[in-house]
């Protein structure tokens, strides 16, 4: 009797190891943690969910741009064009998982944020997303005649009279296609836009985001053949239109029972719809509370120095480059081929051609690039003039290298022949330039030893604000990215900030006035386009989001 006993305990302890086993493999296969945000979890279920979504849209979307091509509203090249670019979200299961991650995390903390906004979403409204989901807007066959303002250099904007002229000439145009003339014929020889000879747009939507706004709701406005008025968009430029086509809006009754049919749960594609609805309503808000409330604003002055990048890393060159032009000889007149030995006479000859062009451009620098493009054996400078790219000492040959490096050397200055490995050249040195954060340390010290800001600006900065003293105008909280605010935010009146790098540029900043006001003009535009990214960017680098290590790399660049 206690074997037997002992035999069924033994039997009832495996099994419920086995079960133990099984449980912790099942939670650990559907809820184990992906990320935390906040402390709230996101499980490998909760990922697995958002991945079908994801992939059931870019499927859907990919599609819906077969359809379009086949029915003639899309180019077939531009039809490619973007499911190469939906292939390349949906190309891997890396890819979907990323993506899907990167949703979710920024939904749990938006949704935070939401709720300590108060910015909520209806039920109503997530069926009334789906339903523009199941919606083809309406396409038009769209036409257009544009004129841009002359503007005279060294202006780089019109003047009102330019603005009249420009304005004028499209009101001709108008009323010469209201006469009964042809489009073609009044397109060629009014419109100064990009959109081809006759202007011929495509079919286009209400949501078409390469067009100016106020010209398409005007196309929107129109029956098929008739032509808005001169419409003056937000570029400046003054634009006619027509409509030759329309396409009616349709809805896809079928919409939600496919996404069903395809193994998405309805409701979690419901969530992922929330979600965003609740990015939308946020930015809203933001962008509403940035426009129209009176806050804190600083008028900025600004020195930029771009910083040059390695093109095959993309990491900062943090050494002095040089710009200059070669010709090239080669042994055997071939550059690409194995440099011959050398002893080999094709090298003695190619010095010969090297030291005899030396000689002529001695006379006469200005046939340098005639002699490039004729006779350089690297071809891809000749043809150019035998012009190179700005070039860091380690990315040459070390002889070249130590020639054009030289220190000394001044613009235009031709060097004597030079032999690499490659051949012999004659080479003219045009510019040596350092890195952007010693020239910005130069600028620095120009600075404290009491040079004008304004002025050192119009002569350094890389900046489009440079013609103008590097004034960026008034600055409002989030107008720019964090790091930027940070810096001018964080100044006096009067003071300079130190180096601040943001991507590839660096900055120097200077506060001049310090006012509590609302946003106008510019700023209203900038506001909108970056306030929502600026300000979730400093709110998620405030917040706690631990990413399980197996999924770390789903969220690098997130």
């Amino acid at each position: 009797m206690l074997t037997n006993l002992a035999f069924a305990l033994v039997i009832v302890v495996a099994v419920l190891i086995l079960a133990a086993a099984g449980a912790a493999s099942y939670y650990g296969e559907h809820f184990s943690s992906v990320a935390t945000v906040n402390g709230h979890t996101i499980n490998r279920d909760d990922l697995r969910d958002r991945i079908d979504v994801v992939r059931w849209r870019l499927n859907e979307l990919a599609s819906r741009i077969r359809d379009e091509v086949n029915a003639g509203l899309l180019t077939k090249d531009a039809g490619d064009q973007a499911i190469t670019q939906i292939d390349q979200q949906r190309g891997s299961a890396t890819q979907l998982a990323s993506q899907a991650l990167k949703q979710l995390v920024d939904g749990e903390l938006q949704s935070e944020l939401a709720s300590q906004m108060g910015v909520t979403v209806t039920d109503t409204q997530v069926d009334a997303r789906l339903g523009e989901e199941a919606t083809t807007k309406e396409f038009r066959h769209a036409w257009v005649i544009e004129i841009a303002p002359e503007v005279t250099a060294p202006a780089t904007t019109p003047t009102d009279a330019q603005k009249k002229a420009a304005r004028s000439a499209a009101g001709v145009a108008l009323t010469r296609l209201r006469a009964g003339q042809k489009w073609e014929d009044v397109a060629k020889v009014s419109s100064t836009g990009n959109a081809g000879p006759d202007g011929d747009l495509g079919y286009v939507q209400p949501d078409v985001a390469d067009l100016d706004p106020a010209f398409v709701t005007a196309l929107f406005a129109l029956k098929p053949g008739d032509f808005t008025e001169v419409i003056e968009g937000a570029d400046g430029n003054y634009r006619v239109g027509r409509v030759t086509d329309i396409v009616q809006s349709s809805v896809d009754a079928n919409y939600q029972r496919r996404i069903t049919d395809a193994g998405v749960s309805l409701a979690l594609y419901k969530g992922a719809v929330r979600a965003d609805l609740l990015r939308d309503a946020l930015k809203d808000r933001v962008i509403a509370d940035a426009t129209t409330k009176p806050g804190e604003e600083r008028r900025v002055s600004d020195i930029t120095l771009n910083v040059d990048t390695d093109p095959s890393t993309g990491t900062p060159i943090t050494v002095d480059q040089v710009k200059v032009r070669h010709i090239l000889y080669a042994p055997g007149g071939d550059a690409s081929a194995s440099p011959a030995p050398s002893t080999d006479p094709s090298w003695a000859e190619a010095k010969a051609k090297a030291e005899a062009t030396y000689e002529v451009l001695k006379k006469d620098p200005s046939k340098f690039a005639e002699i490039a493009k004729r006779d350089s054996a690297d071809t891809s400078s000749g043809v150019d003039g035998g012009d190179l790219p700005f070039l860091t000492q380690e990315s040459v040959d070390p002889a070249f290298g130590a020639a054009v490096f030289a220190p000394g050397l001044k613009k235009d200055q031709l060097l004597p022949p030079v032999a690499s490995q490659f051949g012999w050249h004659v080479i003219q040195f045009i510019e040596r330039k350092e890195p952007a954060s010693t020239r910005m340390t130069g600028i620095q010290l120009q600075l404290a030893q009491g040079a004008d800001f304004a002025t050192v600006a119009k002569d350094e900065s890389d900046g489009p604000e440079a013609s103008k003293g590097g004034d960026l105008g008034w600055i409002a909280h989030y107008q720019l990215s964090k790091t930027l605010e940070d810096a001018i935010f964080a100044l006096a009146i009067g003071k300079v900030s130190e180096q601040v790098v943001d991507g590839t540029a660096i900055h120097l900043f200077k506060v001049t006035v310090i006012e509590t006001r609302v946003p106008a003009g510019d700023q209203i535009a900038a506001l909108k386009a970056g306030a929502f990214d600026n300000w979730y960017a400093a709110e998620k680098a405030k917040a706690k989001v631990d990413v399980d290590p197996a999924y770390s790399t789903l969220t690098t660049g997130s």
